[in-house]
């Protein structure tokens, strides 16, 4: 089966556990798909200490911890054994993914096609294996991120407290949607994120300024037309449906530009909120015409007999 790439992976651990965890999820789920040696008849997977921190762009001490954390949730297992073809008899970290972190690795492998795994595959991590010295002090060179965030409303895998540190760590210093987006925008985009996650598309990302104003123009114009907030999660159903045909009536860099082509993203349906409102209402009014002829013709039939 094809490798699911780190994003894929860290896309869907952002609906589970906190930012500041989802990255170091993912980034050893995406390891241990390379995993060669066995522990007790099981996978596992190992990696140096600087490495480990290198790649995360954590310190040792924050590596260790989300290391244990994560093992208390139940996504792998931490045992302690010696490294293979090695001099030292020293024992390292061996990483053994439970239930729940094997689960999570086979839905983003769904969530992906074939092709766009293997291109992703092929700029991500090049290590495969894990593991942490006996002190469990490690190096660590930083790396800048850029990670998503939950969707709106949807509180994180329940998981044992963490420390106060911990938590500081994890607060966004982003833009925040709770004080500044419209309820209306909450709405659509919550909508929208249900509908991708239910038909393994990359979620949209909810801290983004950008991706907010988007929803606030769309929300503004569907509310213009009239149509009802109970009817948006099935206007965005006809959104994803109909996408190529609404592609094709949107200006042309909405129509080249490669986010947009299987699935919308957020920019254009927002600067463009007028016309893709008017074709969803007219593929409704259509429809809406269709059966009506549909049921004059049965009435009429019914008449002549």
């Amino acid at each position: 089966m094809t490798d699911a790439p780190s994003h894929a992976i860290r896309q869907l651990a952002f609906l589970q556990v906190r930012p500041s965890l989802a990255h170091t999820l993912a980034e050893c789920l995406f390891w241990y798909q390379k995993a060669t040696y066995k522990i007790d008849g099981e996978l596992a997977v190992w990696k140096t200490g600087p490495e480990l921190c290198a790649a995360l762009g954590i310190k040792a001490r924050t590596a260790n911890e989300h290391m244990k954390y994560l093992a208390r949730c139940g996504y792998w297992k931490l045992v302690r054994r010696p490294r293979p073809n090695h001099s030292s008899p020293s024992p390292v970290t061996w990483l053994i993914p439970l239930e729940p972190g094997l689960e999570l690795l086979r839905h983003a492998r769904s969530a992906m096609g074939e092709n766009s795994a293997k291109q992703s595959f092929k700029k991500s991590s090049k290590a495969s294996s894990l593991d942490g010295p006996a002190d469990d002090q490690m190096s660590v060179e930083p790396t800048s991120l850029h990670l998503p965030s939950l969707l709106p409303g949807q509180s994180p895998l329940h998981c044992p407290t963490g420390t106060q540190a911990e938590k500081s760590k994890s607060k966004s210093t982003s833009w925040d949607p709770g004080k500044e987006a419209s309820e209306e925008a909450r709405i659509l985009l919550e909508a929208m994120n249900a509908y991708r996650l239910q038909h393994a598309a990359l979620c949209w990302d909810n801290k983004s300024k950008f991706t907010w104003e988007h929803m606030e123009a769309l929300a503004v114009e569907l509310k213009k037309k009239g149509v009802p907030a109970d009817a948006w999660p099935r206007f965005v159903e006809e959104v994803h449906d109909h996408w190529a045909f609404i592609r094709e009536n949107l200006p042309k860099p909405y129509q080249v530009h490669s986010s947009n082509v299987s699935n919308p993203s957020s920019k254009p349906l927002g600067d463009e909120a007028r016309t893709v409102v008017s074709l969803v209402l007219k593929l409704w009014a259509d429809r809406a015409e269709a059966a009506a002829k549909k049921a004059a013709k049965g009435t009429s039939s019914s008449h002549l007999l």
